[in-house]
This record gives structure tokens, sequence and C-alpha cells, in this order.
């Protein structure tokens, strides 16, 4: 007997990241899209942005440890965001090797309605299922990823996932990591 893909807990899985990523970035895009943005931020650029809303001023090696990304990756993302010009860069007074990055005025103002959008993504993604059901999944999730990485508190092992084995809707191709249980960033 053969097994069927999608008898599989990994077929559902992958099949519902998939939609996930999609729906996730397209609420992104069209977030940028009714603030009239040229651009379409992506859930890694949006990972980075929450993670400046609460802690502005880290440096790209920082922001790549604490959201799961290799370096290149984070350069790329860190680079598009201070392209369209919701971050700057900013090099340490005392040693300028050490480089910093900020969020602009436009990215402090973009960042809480995107943290908006994601909100009613989760909203729509999580209305047809009970809590209970959400809860028991989350759980159920992070068993998964601790009895695949090995570390005990269900996060991760710190290691960026090979990107084919993760990949994200958007140009990045990045763990997303910033789907979980969302609310909007506390003013500052």
């Amino acid at each position: 007997m053969v097994v069927q893909p999608d008898q599989t807990l990994g077929y559902w899985l992958a099949r519902a990241a998939r939609h996930a990523a999609t729906a996730y970035a397209d609420a992104l895009r069209a977030c940028c899209a009714r603030q009239g943005k040229p651009y379409a931020i992506t859930p890694p650029q949006y990972n980075v942005l929450a993670l400046l809303w609460e802690s502005d001023g880290l440096t790209a090696g920082a922001i790549g440890e604490r959201r799961h990304l290799d370096p290149p990756t984070i350069t790329s993302v860190v680079t598009r965001l201070e392209n369209i010009g919701l971050v700057e860069r900013v090099h340490g007074r005392n040693d300028r090797r050490v480089v910093h990055v900020h969020l602009t005025e436009d990215g402090r103002r973009m960042t809480p309605l995107l943290s908006d959008a994601l909100v009613a993504f989760m909203e729509r993604l999580e209305r047809d299922i009970p809590m209970q059901a959400m809860e028991s999944a989350r759980t159920a999730l992070r068993q998964i990823v601790t009895s695949l990485s090995g570390d005990e508190d269900g996060e991760d092992d710190h290691r960026p996932l090979h990107p084919l084995a993760s990949a994200t809707v958007g140009d990045e191709s990045t763990p997303n990591r910033g789907v979980g249980a969302a609310a909007r960033p506390a003013p500052r």
C-alpha cells in the first residue's frame, strides 16, 4: 500500500501554510494600496517593522537573530525597507562599523496600519474555527516544531530554515513566524 499525500499531516500543514501565507501577503498588500503606497510590504518585511516598533535601533544582526533570518536575508529585507523609506540605517557613534536600523516617520505611521491589517487577517482566518480548536491547533503546532527542532520551548532552534522548506509569499524566501496571535503594536 502506498500512502497518499492527502492522508498525511505534512500535506495539510503545507497546504494550509501556502494558503495562509498568500492571504497574509494579500492583506499587507491591500493595506499599502489603501494608503496609496507604490510598494507592497511582504510578511518578512512586516516582521522587521513590527520588531523595530517594539525595539527601535536594533542592529541588523539582532533583528536577524530575533526573527530567525540569516544575514543575507536580513540585509535584503532591510535594504528594501530602506529603499521605500520605512527604515534608515544609522552608524554607531563610537564604532562606525556598527549599524543600527531605525523606523522613519513613515515607518512609524505605516506599522500600526499594517498591524491592523494583520489583526483583520487573523480574525478572518479564525472566524469559522471555535476558540478551543484554535488553541488545540496552536498547541499541536508548537509540539510539532518542538519534535522537529529539538527545542523544548517550541519556539525554534534559532537557526534559519532552508528557504525552500519555509518559503512565504513575497520577495524574501524566509520563515514567517509573525502570523501567530496578532495584536496592534502599543503606541510609543
